[in-house]
């Protein structure tokens, strides 16, 4: 199947997610190696890229993260210039507006200004990535050993944390395509029974021009 690689964002060590949608149907896909590992650093996948791709999904998947698909063979076929541009036409699904209206609005925030899915709550979102329109600027900012993309930070405390291999861009305009997932699931310190998962920006500069 014919796969559009959309973003390459660090894992940590040398090992990166790669994440990508099937032109035929828009499916988001996770690539993972036969091994069922996340490919390094330096995988022949780069964003703007169509791969033909055989893959099996995982098995036991569970929403939201149910992207992650084996990838058996593949073989390149081409690439595409004007990324932002493709994806406006593709009829993919975007969140436009608020920060408020990603992942169906589904998203709960913590008081630092962290969005957050609990297991606690019901409908928790159909993906774990997606697209978003911004209406307004955003200007990053450095908060400990983190670059911040802090959208609504003095307003009502709106942030997410950028997690793209580019280096990060002074601001991002208003009304520019992003790329935005939720992180793994991890359990807050002092939690005892409830498990969250964050909003990170999984931005790459590729997709914003």
């Amino acid at each position: 199947m014919e796969v559009l690689i959309l973003s390459k964002t660090n894992l940590g060590g040398n090992n990166v997610f790669v994440g990508g949608m099937v032109l035929e149907n828009k499916q988001y896909i996770r690539l993972l190696n036969p091994d069922g590992w996340h490919p390094y650093l330096d995988t022949e996948y780069q964003i703007g890229q169509v791969w033909n791709i055989d893959f099996q999904k995982v098995e036991n998947l569970s929403d939201p993260h149910n992207e992650d698909v084996i990838v058996e063979s593949q073989s390149y076929i081409r690439s595409i210039d004007d990324l932002s541009g493709f994806i406006l036409q593709s009829g993919a699904h975007i969140w436009r507006g608020s920060i408020d209206h990603l992942f169906d609005s589904r998203l709960l925030w913590a008081e630092a200004g962290a969005g957050y899915i609990s297991e606690l709550q019901r409908n928790i979102p159909k993906h774990s990535e997606g697209f978003w329109i911004n209406d307004r600027p955003i200007n990053y900012e450095k908060d400990g050993h983190y670059l911040y993309l802090p959208a609504y930070r003095h307003a009502s405390k709106r942030k997410m944390k950028y997690k793209g291999l580019a280096q990060a861009r002074a601001s991002i305009p208003a009304h520019t395509l992003l790329r935005v997932s939720l992180a793994r699931w991890w359990k807050p310190e002092g939690s005892v029974d409830e498990k969250r998962f964050c909003v990170t920006n999984q931005v790459r500069v590729e997709i914003f021009f």
